[in-house]
């Protein structure tokens, strides 16, 4: 079973909701899958047996945080990568996600150049990548200081 159908299953499993993206034939950017999972609560409660320490419950909070910031972050750039790399129409995205205890936030999108494919995606991709590199290093940050 592929990582997407599992994460598809899951969500319904859990009471979630699944949104599916699919790129046009020919792009570079894979279908992303952006699901958000209503019933988070009874998923801590079946997994969790209460007991964490604060390193463990600050690596599976960081976690979870990061997953989000990748999933908000993923859905944002394959919606930028349609409408303004592929059909030339401007756009751009705010983001703004915590991890750990910080705040991240910024603009995906503002400045993407419309003369070429290439280099509006390029653009992109260094966007994307920027902002998944500020999300990962709040999440290292927040568990090296609770896990001393």
């Amino acid at each position: 079973m592929s990582i997407c159908s599992k994460a598809i299953l899951a969500a319904i499993l859990l009471n979630g909701t699944v949104q599916i993206t699919q790129e046009p034939i020919g792009s570079t950017i894979f279908p992303i899958v952006k699901f958000s999972i209503s019933n988070v609560k009874a998923m801590e409660d079946e997994f969790l047996d209460g007991d964490e320490t604060p390193c463990e419950d600050s690596k599976i909070t960081s976690d979870s945080q990061f997953s989000h910031c990748e999933s908000d972050v993923l859905f944002k750039v394959s919606q930028l990568h349609q409408n303004v790399c592929m059909n030339q129409v401007n756009g751009s995205f705010n983001v703004k996600v915590t991890v750990g205890n910080e705040i991240i936030k910024g603009t995906i999108g503002g400045q993407l150049s419309m003369k070429s494919y290439d280099l509006c995606k390029n653009q992109l991709d260094y966007e994307r990548d920027t902002f998944l590199s500020r999300c990962s290093v709040a999440r290292a940050n927040y568990i090296s200081k609770n896990c001393k």
